[in-house]
């Protein structure tokens, strides 16, 4: 399970150097970039949902632990929107960029606190 963790890590480590690339590079934003970013953070999504489904048949989850799934899911799903507004407006306001960004590490302390929960 470490292992799979870790390799979630990753993949959340990965997405966040390729939003920080694709921002330096500015607008338009380059295709290449911009879907290399699409597919590492869908992938890491993804794992990261079926590490999660696994660790919920090995424990026993207390509400504090459901607590972070929400802020989790939540943070999903805002990540997802901001981000797709983001790749379609010509004109980015500040707001929009910062909500993706919070939503973000939202998404990245709540993982971190569920897995973190999930192995002790």
């Amino acid at each position: 399970m470490i292992t799979k963790l870790m390799l979630s890590g990753i993949g959340f480590l990965l997405t966040i150097a390729s939003g920080i690339w694709l921002s330096k590079l500015g607008r338009p934003y380059s295709t290449l970039v911009f879907n290399m970013h699409k597919l590492i953070a869908l992938g890491f999504m993804v794992f990261t949902f079926i590490t999660s489904r696994a660790m919920f048949k090995e424990i026993n989850i207390n509400s504090f632990m459901w607590i972070l799934i929400v802020i989790a899911a939540i943070s999903v799903i805002t990540v997802l929107i901001s981000g797709g507004i983001l790749s379609i407006k010509e004109q980015v306001t500040a707001w929009l960029v910062m909500i993706h960004k919070i939503s973000s590490a939202l998404l990245l302390i709540s993982l971190s606190g569920w897995f973190y929960l999930g192995l002790h």
